[in-house]
């Protein structure tokens, strides 16, 4: 179905046909060309806020190719009421509808100040554990270090006891029992200390991480690629997560359903999302 796009003076109507948006002008922050021929109309919000609209479903204005729709665009931006008009005065209804956006900015910034200082109390509760663990470990091979000074003081006795007579002779296999006792309890403690490791690396998998790159030129669809730096985005060691506006809802979701690193993110828009 063909798309309309007129100026209205303070707005631009795009109408396709079966729905009018009116873009208000003081609101668009950039027209551009995306991939696959698509007008990006950056409202300045989140990404997915962003109207995309196909070159070639766009009848009127006309345009040689999409380029050339966006700088047409661009001209009605420039061509807005005049400056006698009221259009453009600070009236008692747009200064409430100011004082309405900046109370839920406020609103947003609060919400966004709570959720980092709840992540970060997570870091610290999480930073507490770890040395915790570590203090542990260290208590562990102090008594590792203890045990082993034990046996090989142990183990200079039995030659001692060894020179001596039969008698000693059944001491020492006595002896020999108690470090065989002691051996257990060291492989107990090795196996504590590993069981302990594992806790370690899972808490690690845990720690939040920043995507070191982001797509953002799909309709109402943006990708995270998390990494290390330097990382080939052909690879196949990237998690990706994909957020999706449908009519307004949200999603966030996982390729494969988790945040395993062995994906590549070339391949970001054919994977499975969860």
């Amino acid at each position: 179905m063909a798309t309309t796009i007129t100026n209205n003076g303070a707005s631009i109507k795009v109408d396709n046909g079966t729905t009018i948006r009116n873009l208000m002008k003081n609101q668009i922050k950039e027209v551009s060309v995306t991939k696959n021929n698509k007008i990006k109309i950056d409202m300045g919000k989140d990404a997915l806020d962003a109207v995309f609209i196909d070159y070639g479903d766009v009848s009127s204005p006309t345009a040689i190719n999409a380029g050339d729709l966006r700088d047409q665009i661009n001209d009605m931006m420039a061509n807005s009421v005049g400056s006698g008009s009221t259009s453009g005065g600070a009236t008692e209804a747009k200064q409430d509808t100011q004082i309405t956006k900046l109370s839920s900015i406020d609103s947003t910034t609060s919400a966004i100040s709570s959720k980092v200082n709840s992540i970060d109390s997570s870091t610290t509760n999480i930073s507490t554990k770890v040395n915790s663990i570590d203090a542990s470990s260290t208590a562990i091979s102090s008594k590792v270090n203890s045990i082993d000074a034990s046996a090989a003081a142990i183990s200079t006795k039995v030659t001692s006891i060894d020179s001596n007579t039969s008698s000693i002779s059944t001491k020492v296999n006595s002896i020999d029992t108690n470090t065989s006792s002691i051996n257990g309890k060291v492989t107990s403690i090795d196996s504590s200390t590993s069981a302990i490791r594992t806790k370690v690396g899972s808490i690690d998998d845990k720690i939040f991480y920043s995507p070191i790159l982001v797509d953002e030129t799909n309709p109402n669809v943006v990708y995270e690629g998390y990494a290390d730096p330097g990382t080939l985005t052909s690879a196949n060691t990237w998690a990706i997560r994909r957020i999706s506006n449908n009519d307004g809802m949200k999603y966030y979701q996982w390729a494969n359903g988790n945040r395993n690193f062995n994906n590549s993110f070339d391949n970001r828009e054919s994977l499975t999302y969860i």
